[in-house]
């Protein structure tokens, strides 16, 4: 055995993924592997707010949002962010410009490959 492991604690609204190293290492590190999200009105007619929570500093994030077919419509690098609470507010454009149609769209919000998905309704 090399002295590696993991751990998934399922906490209910989140989950929590330790890892050991094994000798030599600096010890147990814990990484998130889920982020809270929530967007604001929703349903919603020109824009909606998307709020989201890193718990690492300085990490790299970007939102991608989809169609109801799962065709990805919207994709922007937000940057570099510290830790804490952040928004985005998406003008219901998809990349070329053009306003999407009233329908089902999912955002998700991607932290260094951690991601955070919800359902969003434009009327």
């Amino acid at each position: 055995m090399d002295g590696k492991f993991e751990i998934l604690l399922d906490l209910g609204t989140k989950k929590r993924l330790f890892s050991y190293g094994g000798l030599g290492t600096d010890g147990i590190q814990e990484t998130q592997t889920r982020m809270k999200t929530k967007n604001y009105p929703n349903p919603f007619i020109g824009s909606t707010t998307i709020e989201y929570y890193i718990d690492n500093p300085k990490s790299s994030i970007k939102l991608n949002i989809f169609n109801q077919t799962g065709q990805l419509i919207f994709s922007q690098n937000i940057g570099i962010k510290e830790s804490g609470i952040h928004k985005v507010v998406w003008n219901a454009k998809d990349n070329n410009g053009n306003n999407v149609t009233s329908g089902i769209y999912y955002y998700s919000i991607v932290q260094n490959g951690i991601k955070g998905s919800k359902t969003m309704i434009k009327l």
